[in-house]
């Protein structure tokens, strides 16, 4: 799949990009670093996590209306050819 910046052209390399984000807070780069329970709640409650959560979201969705957009214009670029190919063929016929 086509990459750009490290990152997959749908959603998934944004969302991806969070939950690492989480696993990191959550287990640190170790294991043995990992973050207590009560300290997990405390970052996941913060505006900042939040923030950023939100921002991660409104990523994807962008990418996923923006793939959508794509995939409807293919499908109208698709049904205008098949069209104008019946319409010659039909010219071709009455000629």
């Amino acid at each position: 799949m086509y990459q750009k910046n490290g990152f997959n052209r749908d959603c998934t390399g944004v969302v991806d990009l969070g939950f690492k984000y989480m696993s990191d807070i959550c287990h640190g780069p170790k294991l043995d670093n990992a973050v207590s329970p009560s300290i997990l709640k405390e970052i996941l409650e913060s505006e900042e996590f939040k923030a950023l959560l939100k921002s991660v979201v409104d990523s994807a969705l962008l990418n996923v209306y923006k793939r959508l957009d794509n995939v409807e214009s293919r499908l109208e670029k698709l049904e205008n050819q098949r069209k104008n190919e019946e319409d010659s063929q039909y010219s071709d016929y009455m000629d």
